[in-house]
């Protein structure tokens, strides 16, 4: 007997054409999970860096400029200080900190205060400037001030 034309069912072109476009369409949602996954990674690593360099600057400000100069091993001002080996770990990173202590060019009274947090995307060299991230944080304050 023959089959009638509407109960044929699907072709094996028909089957391979559909398995394409899923195909393609599967690709494309991994790609923007992996893209959703790296950005939020790196968001949550600036966020960690702005919390890092809020602390630094906070001890900075509470302490005296001979305090200061004690602390971060200097001789004078400008302090430029980059804690040595000394790395702060974050959730799944590392940072590096830096802080510079310099008179304000406007008033003797007032001192510049920079802090400097710097990290690489995760396996990266932090000396490879491709993959280097810094988060900078700066006030200023008078000499007397110490909280």
């Amino acid at each position: 007997m023959a089959r009638r034309r509407g109960e044929a069912g699907f072709t094996m072109i028909e089957l391979l054409v559909t398995l394409a476009v899923s195909a393609i369409g599967v690709a494309g949602m991994l790609a923007l999970q992996l893209t959703t996954v790296r950005t939020n990674a790196t968001s949550a690593s600036s966020a960690e860096a702005v919390t890092i360099a809020e602390r630094t600057i906070e001890e900075a400000r509470g302490l005296t400029v001979d305090e200061m100069l004690v602390e971060y091993e200097a001789a004078g001002l400008p302090i430029d200080h980059d804690f040595g080996l000394q790395t702060v770990s974050g959730r799944t990173t590392t940072y590096l900190r830096r802080i510079l202590v310099e008179e304000n060019e406007d008033s003797d009274d007032l001192l510049r205060i920079r802090v400097e947090v710097t990290w690489a995307d995760e396996g990266r060299d932090v000396n490879d400037p491709a993959h280097r991230h810094i988060v900078s944080l700066e006030i200023l304050r008078t000499r007397q001030e110490a909280l």
